[in-house]
């Protein structure tokens, strides 16, 4: 899943839907440092990304990008997954969108001291440039897969995939809409007070 769906399946704790989204933009020894209620948030990141990875039906999801790109295919499921929550967001969830990344960017700014200096440049583009709520938009999923080519170590054509994704995009809904109640589900049965244990070097898993 990507970043919207992390922090929509998030417990709603402000610390905790932020520690899910730091998941992906701190290194372990910086995530070990955060408070135990960012870190939580962390491991919900963790517990989404194992149940996602090892679905059957996201592997479907992801078979239907094979014909444009079989090693970009997982990237772009999380991604397009994330365009089909924010386009179709009144049938998941009652409370707008608009609302719902409005209180969300205003929980960071609140925090935004709290947050490791590192994360917050993207943290702020994201909260002033409003990317959640852009998801709606394939514009803005093409300038996101622009951004992604950018950021990867290893050279990976991504933003021709619109065309696969309209292609599929039914087929693409009716995976979305089986799989997610299963992980809220799991997710559900996961969010209960726990231990915390110390990230080891690499296991946080960034694009």
């Amino acid at each position: 899943m990507n970043w919207l769906a992390h922090v929509w399946l998030s417990a709603p704790e402000p610390e905790q839907r932020l520690g899910n989204l730091l998941s992906d933009l701190l290194r372990p020894p910086e995530l070990n440092r955060l408070a135990p209620s960012y870190r939580r948030g962390v491991e919900c990141h963790h517990f989404i990304d194992q149940f996602t990875d090892g679905h059957p039906v996201v592997r479907r999801s992801a078979q239907r990008f094979w014909r444009f790109n079989r090693r970009a295919a997982p990237i772009l499921v999380d991604l397009f997954y994330d365009h089909i929550l924010a386009s179709g967001w009144p049938d998941f969830e009652p409370e707008p969108l608009a609302d719902f990344t409005r209180t969300f960017y205003s929980e960071y700014r609140t925090r935004r001291l709290e947050i490791p200096e590192s994360a917050r440049p993207l943290l702020d583009r994201i909260a002033n440039e409003d990317w959640f709520g852009a998801y709606a938009s394939l514009d803005a999923i093409r300038l996101t897969l622009n951004r992604m080519e950018a950021r990867l170590r290893f050279r990976l054509p991504l933003v021709g995939a619109i065309d696969v994704f309209e292609e599929e995009a039914s087929a693409l809904r009716g995976d979305f809409e089986e799989f997610l109640p299963e992980l809220r589900r799991a997710l559900a049965a996961r969010l209960t007070p726990g231990s915390i244990l110390p990230l080891e070097a690499g296991e946080n898993s960034s694009v």
